[in-house]
């Protein structure tokens, strides 16, 4: 295999790492400036809401409210925009 081959999908890689990692701050960011507490943030590739998005990633997030709720919660964010919630469900 040629080296500049794997040295172009290792850039590749690499940049949509960074990328994902930016993203999914970014969603911890969003519910810690609403006051939340953020249980977990994970990857949801066919989440409820944007299945088939291009410009963004989907993340299923797991957050506490100031009353002590927990909540689970679709979310997509890009690198050139915000955060959106989709399908907020109450689980306790």
């Amino acid at each position: 295999m040629n080296i500049s081959i794997v040295f172009i999908c290792a850039i590749a890689l690499a940049g949509w790492l960074i990328i994902f990692f930016v993203c999914k701050g970014n969603v911890k960011s969003k519910l810690l400036g609403k006051g939340y507490t953020v249980i977990s943030v994970k990857w949801a590739p066919f989440g409820y809401g944007w299945f088939g998005e291009k410009d963004a990633i989907i993340f299923k997030a797991k957050y506490q409210d100031e009353t002590g709720m927990t909540h689970t919660t679709y979310c997509k964010s890009g690198i050139f925009s915000g955060v959106y919630f989709s399908n907020d469900d109450l689980i306790d």
